[in-house]
């Protein structure tokens, strides 16, 4: 490498480490204010659309997010997306957050005779979106696990072994929320949807994953 080419390498490593530590800093700085409650998480998240259930509409309630970005609705599963799309359309994200799995699992989607395939109706529908914005960072939730026995709790892990192969074979972010209930408190009383306080600590994972993308 002669003198010229070297200086330019050094130049672009440079300016790329300056960026690196400019973002790290940013990172702890809005840590710091969220932890002290002067930032909230509808402030963090940035370019973003919400697409999910009852559950991720539960951020709108407790974490300020405007319903504007936030697409989720009640009683509806991964096929609602196609609802969505043209507000897609019009707001043209650049990260796109989803959090299906109850109702799915209830209504048996992606079963079949020959086994369940959720994965594969769950990409059909996410490639909806990125037929429209293909540049898309796609964040996936992991189905967060209900209180109590039964065919939906029973149903959970292998719909998320799903979610998390289709998702590490299409280059997607995985966010694995097994460990984010620690305690039945956390949930409100039907044992599925969740109090404030466990929306932040989800939020929180949902930002931290965004971070860990750049």
């Amino acid at each position: 490498m002669n003198g010229i080419a070297y200086l330019k390498s050094q130049k672009a490593k440079d300016i790329t480490e300056l960026s690196n530590q400019l973002e790290e800093r940013r990172f702890h700085e809005v840590q710091e204010k969220l932890d002290s409650g002067e930032l909230k998480y509808s402030d963090v998240f940035t370019d973003y659309v919400f697409l999910g259930d009852s559950r991720m509409r539960g951020f709108s309630s407790y974490c300020g997010i405007p319903l504007d970005n936030n697409l989720a609705k009640i009683e509806v599963n991964v096929t609602s997306i196609d609802q969505d799309l043209p507000t897609i359309q019009e707001r043209h994200p650049k990260n796109v957050y989803l959090s299906f799995g109850i109702n799915d699992i209830e209504s048996n989607l992606g079963l079949a005779d020959d086994g369940l395939h959720y994965d594969q109706l769950f990409e059909s529908y996410v490639q909806k979106v990125l037929d429209i914005v293909p540049d898309a960072n796609i964040y996936v939730n992991s189905i967060i696990p209900i209180q109590g026995d039964g065919p939906i709790a029973e149903k959970i892990p292998e719909y998320n072994d799903q979610l998390r192969a289709l998702c590490e074979r299409r280059g997607w972010i995985y966010i694995d929320n097994s460990d984010l209930i620690s305690d039945p408190s956390m949930y409100e009383n039907d044992g599925i949807h969740f109090v404030p306080s466990t929306y932040e600590l989800w939020a929180e994972k949902m930002y931290l994953a965004g971070q860990n993308q750049k």
